[in-house]
């Protein structure tokens, strides 16, 4: 795996033909964006300061010059930053693990040891080693410091039997068998953590399995999906479904794909980080994990197209895991069907899951606990407060 490569957005020039033309277009756009409330809140304060600023400006075409100028020097900024990144090289370290069972396209990596098996299962969507990314940066590898036998799931990429799959039938054919190879190697039932998307398909394997569960940890996993802050991409939801259906026969969701719903969450993110980089922001053993983070997030297997369906029509559209009607193997899934002790962790500012949404699992079970990270919806699992953020408060619980 290397880090010489980017599979992500490129750099957009920005060319500005007729600047009195552009700038009242952009003070005409300006006032109805602000009249739609469509700043993060936490900008809002700002944002009316800028526009009290703009009203005073006589000068338009001065001004448009200055910022045609200002967004010149940012683009080259971003280039610049972009092609020291790909010059840097970088390989991610060799996993600690052993492949403990293949189905399919999906492999159980084995972390060793004598401690108790524990199941980590990420989302279906990028690589599955955000929970093992690198040394210093392992969830899976702090599990095991602390005296567990971590077992990470790998979707993997969708082979000619997983490409017809939806969510329902990765749950029966590929979970629940994982599931019940961890649990026969116990002895006993295990505790699963699952993340993000992960964690809403372990909601369906609890509801399922109750005896093969002790319990179970939710990170920044979706429930609710029309909470008033909404999730990232669902206004993109029917637009992606209409490019889904547009696809050749039989193929899958590629990472590219994928990338147009992600990168709404923000939009201007490689701009500034690639900026920062170029900066001299990054040294040493932070850039080498800004190349792990961009080789993770700009990479991935592709998604079956039934499951993405599914995601996009079942859950974003039509919210049916919070309504109670979204089925597994014909079974509904429901939080109150739970019996085991259930975490959830997510954090106030993901960006990617609103807090309401991960919480909204909760609200039927009542002896279910909250924990609140302090970083976003990544960087509770790798970032800089990772480990006293989630990592021991979840491993405290766990024991607990």
């Amino acid at each position: 795996m290397s880090g010489d490569v980017i599979k992500g957005p490129r750099p957009i020039s920005l060319h500005f033909a007729n600047s009195q033309k552009i700038w009242d277009q952009a003070a005409e756009a300006g006032v109805k964006a602000l009249g739609l409330n469509i700043w993060h809140e936490t900008l809002e304060e700002k944002v009316e300061e800028i526009r009290r600023a703009l009203n005073t400006v006589e000068a338009k075409s001065a001004f448009s010059e200055a910022v045609q100028r200002k967004a010149k020097e940012r683009k080259e900024a971003f280039i610049a930053g972009v092609n020291t990144y790909i010059s840097r090289p970088y390989s991610r370290p060799e996993s600690q693990s052993i492949i403990s069972k293949k189905i399919g396209c999906v492999t159980l990596h084995d972390y060793g040891g004598d401690g108790a098996p524990i199941l980590l299962v990420p989302s279906l969507v990028n690589p599955y080693y955000i929970l093992d990314l690198m040394p210093g940066r392992s969830f899976a590898m702090f599990l095991k410091e602390q005296g567990y036998r971590p077992f990470l799931l790998d979707w993997g990429t969708p082979g000619e039997t997983e490409t017809a799959y939806g969510l329902s039938v990765y749950v029966e054919q590929r979970l629940e068998p994982i599931l019940e190879h961890v649990t026969a190697f116990a002895g006993h039932a295990i505790p699963v953590i699952g993340y993000c998307m992960g964690g809403t398909l372990c909601t369906a394997l609890a509801a399922r399995n109750p005896l093969l569960i002790s319990k179970l940890v939710l990170l920044a996993a979706p429930w609710d999906f029309g909470t008033a802050k909404p999730l990232a991409g669902r206004q993109n939801t029917i637009e992606m479904l209409a490019l889904i259906q547009r696809l050749p026969a039989g193929s899958d969701v590629g990472v590219d794909l994928l990338q147009t719903f992600f990168t709404n969450v923000d939009p201007t993110l490689s701009d500034r980080k690639f900026r920062a980089y170029n900066e001299g922001k990054y040294q040493g053993k932070e850039a080498d994990f800004f190349s792990a983070m961009e080789i993770w997030a700009n990479n991935g297997p592709s998604l079956a197209r039934a499951a993405a369906v599914d995601c996009l029509r079942d859950w974003y559209r039509d919210n049916k895991t919070y309504l109670g009607i979204w089925k597994v193997g014909g079974q509904p899934i429901r939080p109150e069907n739970i019996t085991c002790p259930v975490l959830v962790a997510a954090p106030k500012g993901d960006r990617l899951v609103p807090q309401e949404s991960a919480f909204a699992f909760l609200v039927d079970l009542p002896n279910g606990v909250k924990q609140e990270p302090p970083s976003g919806h990544i960087g509770m699992v790798v970032g800089n407060r990772a480990k006293a953020g989630l990592w021991e408060p979840v491993t405290e619980w766990l024991k607990g």
